[in-house]
């Protein structure tokens, strides 16, 4: 986009503009740093509820996000605004007469600061959950489209002045473009719930959760038999029932022998979750990194007997994803 923006810019208003461009960029890294923040925060905690398929909670997470962006961001905006000129004044080595027009520009590219949160915060869910072709598209029309087209309209009808509002008009429509997307492929929905690009997995609402949470091995077989009376009680059979807990005793019990090692004073977490024709587990820990996943696929090709019950839980099965996020092990096992 620098590229094509400075060949414009150099055809309607010479030098000078290139110049205040460059100065706009570079300060204007600095007005990226919240809506980025917010993006990676979004692409780190969204991972474990999107593994769970939990949309409540993927909902929830969301609608925090998105209000950030309209509170702490704006809040960031309004300063940056007020002080736009001393800010570009850190940056700008060139003529004094080109302040003003600098200014000017640096303070749309500000006001572009919540779309352009908006937009990083989606693309980071799509990035999050499994749907780069949507990223794509976001950055696609964020970075690029969608600003050069305004900064060539406003460019040509008004003059170098208007150039500017490609920063607010490009990420609005950026941001517009997206909602009115993702809204048109999800209207079963209502609300907020409207505008996430769920992926296709999260098919079937939640109808049973149970959590608990240990932190000895003794207390691990009523953790276990736990885990069995609450899935009897919500509908599953007695074969499904005794794999869940199976797993859990397993996987459970096998952070606590190797995890639990240090002295310290550890849990273990679990939340199960009954979706339509499927079960889900999460068992999360404040052990040691350790990927089972990754474990289990290294020495799948080692002695049967050895780790048997981490290939058993394996094999039984249907999908296993390990994440890591704030220092706790994520496992979640599909059923």
């Amino acid at each position: 986009m620098t590229f094509a923006m400075n060949r414009f810019l150099m055809a309607i208003a010479g030098s000078t503009a290139v110049a205040a461009h460059a100065v706009i960029t570079a300060a204007g890294n600095l007005c990226l740093v919240p809506g980025t923040a917010l993006g990676s925060t979004v692409q780190v905690m969204s991972g474990v509820p999107i593994g769970e398929e939990d949309r409540t909670a993927v909902t929830e997470m969301m609608k925090t996000a998105v209000k950030k962006c309209f509170t702490s961001v704006a809040a960031v905006m309004t300063v940056f605004f007020l002080l736009a000129k001393p800010v570009v004044m850190m940056f700008f080595k060139g003529d004094p007469e080109a302040v003003p027009l600098t200014v000017t520009g640096f303070r749309m590219f500000v006001l572009a600061m919540v779309f352009f949160s908006l937009n990083t915060v989606y693309r980071s869910f799509c990035q999050a959950s499994g749907q780069p072709k949507k990223a794509w598209f976001i950055s696609l029309a964020d970075n690029l489209a969608a600003p050069l087209l305004a900064a060539w309209v406003s460019g040509l009808l008004f003059g170098v002045l208007a150039v500017w509002l490609c920063y607010v008009i490009g990420e609005g429509l950026a941001a517009l473009a997206m909602i009115c997307a993702f809204r048109r492929g999800n209207q079963d929905k209502k609300g907020f719930a409207s505008t996430l690009p769920f992926p296709a997995s999260f098919a079937g609402d939640i109808t049973a959760s149970f959590e608990c949470s240990i932190g000895t091995e003794k207390e691990l077989v009523a953790m276990s038999e736990y885990a069995n009376d609450c899935c009897l009680k919500a509908g599953a059979d007695r074969r499904t029932a005794f794999l869940i807990a199976l797993s859990i005793e397993e996987m459970a019990g096998n952070v606590i022998e190797h995890g639990f090692t240090d002295g310290k004073a550890h849990r273990v977490d679990l939340r199960i979750l009954k979706k339509t024709g499927r079960w889900i587990v999460r068992i999360r820990d404040d052990a040691g990194h350790f990927n089972p996943v990754d474990y289990i696929e290294q020495y799948a090709g080692e002695d049967p007997v050895e780790n048997i019950g981490l290939k058993m839980i394996r094999g039984l099965a249907d999908e296993m994803i390990y994440l890591s996020a704030l220092n706790l092990n994520n496992l979640i096992i599909k059923i």
